[in-house]
């Protein structure tokens, strides 16, 4: 099954019934990863994430890629 299918299956579970997927697309966002220092500041290393991104007219859902 692929990123976008999968991405539509769970995001059919999350919505309501009589919500209806306007629009979707594959897309990247980026991860900040790792801390430095006692005080958990972002030590600068982002990580593109693949996933889905889509809209009905109530909510804007985002899937990313599984990494396992």
């Amino acid at each position: 099954m692929s990123l976008k299918e999968r991405a539509t299956k769970e995001f059919k579970e999350k919505i309501d019934s009589d919500e209806e997927i306007r629009e979707s697309i594959l897309t990247y966002s980026e991860c900040e990863i790792g801390f430095s220092g006692l005080l958990g500041v972002p030590n600068g290393n982002s990580v593109p994430i693949r996933g889905v991104l889509a809209y009905t007219e109530k909510s804007l859902l985002f899937l990313r890629r599984s990494f396992l």
